[in-house]
């Protein structure tokens, strides 16, 4: 299913048009006139679009596969090593691998040799000349080596520098981009890969399977191996069942073994180029989950609603609010005609050079669509813009923040991956983000904004999952902001408590530990030990504080809803006493009193 859907994308960006060829990236060319006389060399750097430094040029070059530990040159397109014979960053010198150079480059060159013979290329003639030239390879080495020098110097040296060659009078054109080399490429890389005569494709039945040994590397795939990984691999035995031996445990045409790499290569990659116009980059498709794991989503058909996905790692409120306020103003983007589009997301991880799949989900895009816009209305809470909190901001809320910077290393290592799902099938979110919310919470002594919209979303979703499913569950949807006729006890618990704390400050200007810093955890898990205390000692500053009056009447009615001092509040309680504790600041801080005073304007989160 996986690999169909992945085969579907490749054919429908035409990113399969010419396998022979793949997206890569090369830095230099090194230009020659027809005698093979080194003329200079063309820099193809550029600075990045984000951030400082240079990067090579991406651009179509002759397909390679995997190569690890094997000699393989790339045709008139690779590292120095291989074109030159020289180590020119001592990559190899560094691995140990200077005795491998002298065979790597005698392949690179009887691979230049092979296509010149075939095809009598003045510019391949040109190439052979040079390479037989050690003045002219000295020359083109000298040059490369300073400019090199001048790149780490400047700190703008790429981690890899591919070469490749231009004849004089072809614009700048890389060798391997003239008609007849190009075509002698194709010709040459089609016929290399043998078929299984009677086995056909698990794929695609209407095409053969082909012996293929190694499917091409997946580039960027999050805590993989530099070189690339695979998704599909059979490299040891133990991979392999029923007396299959290799690829005959998976049979796949070459076709679609391209196709499929392609396209995972093409979601990986953030900056793939639009094989119709180089140009262009096709939209982003990936968002990362955490240091060793992203998601990458796409559909059947090219949708508008995709962009929406993107929005919750990083949502443009004005983009959000043509979602979430559409019904209203009459202009909700038309989900109905993406009822028969199908939208896709696949959660990948590196473990060296294979990849884990963590997750595969289907739906429509309709269903997808609403999901997204359920998220946005859940965690839209009073004090926060509507559609302005990135999901890394929620995900900061559930981690301590160490010398001003929240410390990422802490983050529950399955959240982040969870609650994607979790938005994405529009569920409800899972009991360890609340235990982990609600103990950041007490630590602190303190509900930040972020904190206060998760456990709204929270709640919300699991009373209506109770409403759909007609199961019961006690704990009603939370309100955007202070709600007066809800009568939690945890939730009216949390509103007195707040007002509590403000009476204290209230009394006691700039004081600098409330009893929020020393009596936050203890009130929200056993109230009836600590709340009748506090308000005991709370007269002493209703008569102390300019708005006591006003104060002493909102805890009046609070109190007034309440039976009983709990003894013990649960986990969901707990929460709730968050929110209404956060509910009453915010309202507190924001209204005018009954006298017509205003209320402290000091930020309350």
């Amino acid at each position: 299913m996986i690999l169909q859907r992945l085969v579907e994308l490749a054919h429908r960006e035409n990113l399969v048009a010419d396998p022979a060829f793949e997206k890569g990236s090369v830095t230099f060319l090194l230009e020659l006139d027809a005698k093979g006389t080194f003329l200079g060399l063309q820099s193809l750097l550029s600075p990045k679009p984000k951030g400082k430094g240079l990067e090579s040029r991406t651009m179509s070059i002759p397909f390679l596969g995997k190569r690890p530990g094997n000699i393989k040159p790339r045709f008139l397109c690779d590292e120095s090593h291989y074109v030159l014979g020289h180590d020119l960053l001592n990559m190899r010198a560094a691995k140990g691998l200077q005795g491998k150079m002298p065979m790597e480059h005698q392949a690179w060159c009887d691979l230049v040799s092979e296509a010149e013979q075939s095809t009598h290329d003045a510019a391949l003639t040109a190439i052979l000349l040079f390479l037989d030239n050690p003045q002219e390879k000295t020359k083109a080495i000298e040059d490369l080596e300073a400019r090199c020098k001048e790149l780490q110097a400047e700190k703008n040296l790429p981690p890899t520098i591919n070469l490749s060659f231009s004849l004089q009078g072809d614009g700048g054109t890389p060798v391997f981009h003239r008609p007849q080399v190009a075509d002698w490429w194709r010709a040459r890389s089609g016929g290399q890969v043998k078929q299984r005569a009677g086995v056909r494709c698990l794929i695609d039945p209407t095409k053969v399977a082909a012996e293929i040994s190694q499917h091409p590397a997946i580039k960027k795939v999050p805590a993989g191996a530099a070189s690339g990984c695979s998704l599909v691999s059979f490299n040891q035995s133990a991979f392999e069942s029923f007396g299959f031996r290799k690829y005959e445990n998976a049979p796949m045409s070459q076709e679609t073994v391209d196709a499929y790499t392609r396209a995972l290569n093409r979601l990986l990659d953030d900056r793939y180029p639009d094989p119709q116009n180089p140009s262009v980059y096709l939209p982003r498709r990936r968002i990362n989950l955490s240091q060793d794991t992203a998601i990458v989503y796409w559909a059947s058909q090219e949708e508008e609603l995709l962009d929406l996905f993107a929005q919750v790692a990083e949502p443009d409120p004005s983009r959000v609010e043509a979602l979430l306020s559409g019904p209203q103003v009459g202009k909700e983007i038309s989900i109905s005609e993406a009822e028969a589009a199908r939208f896709y997301a696949l959660v990948l991880s590196g473990a060296k050079a294979r990849i884990i799949v963590r997750d595969w989900f289907e739906t429509s895009v309709a269903a997808f669509a609403r999901n997204i816009r359920d998220y946005f209305d859940d965690i839209a809470i009073v004090g926060v813009p509507r559609a302005t909190l990135p999901l890394w901001r929620l995900l900061d809320a559930t981690i301590p923040v160490l010398d001003g910077k929240p410390a990422r290393d802490r983050l529950h290592p399955a959240l982040s991956a969870r609650l994607w799902q979790d938005i994405l099938r529009g569920r409800p979110f899972a009991p360890v983000l609340l235990q982990t919310v609600v103990l950041r919470i007490r630590t602190e002594g303190a509900v930040r904004r972020e904190q206060a919209a998760l456990l709204r979303a929270y709640f919300n979703r699991l009373a209506r999952r109770a409403t759909t499913r007609g199961s019961p569950h006690h704990l009603p949807e939370v309100s955007y902001e202070m709600d007066e006729n809800n009568k939690e006890p945890a939730y009216l618990l949390g509103r007195a408590f707040a007002v509590l704390e403000k009476l204290q400050k209230d009394a006691i200007p700039g004081i600098n530990q409330t009893i929020a810093d020393r009596f936050y955890g203890a009130a929200s898990a056993t109230p009836a030990v600590v709340l009748p205390t506090l308000i005991r000692k709370s007269k002493a500053h209703i008569a102390k504080a300019s708005s006591g009056r006003y104060l002493d009447g909102i805890l009046v009615r609070i109190l007034a809803s309440l039976d009983r001092f709990p003894p013990v509040l649960g986990l969901e309680e707990q929460g709730l006493f968050a929110i209404g504790y956060y509910h009453q600041r915010q309202a507190l801080y924001t209204r005018k009193s009954d006298s017509g005073s205003a209320s402290s304007q000091e930020n309350p989160s």
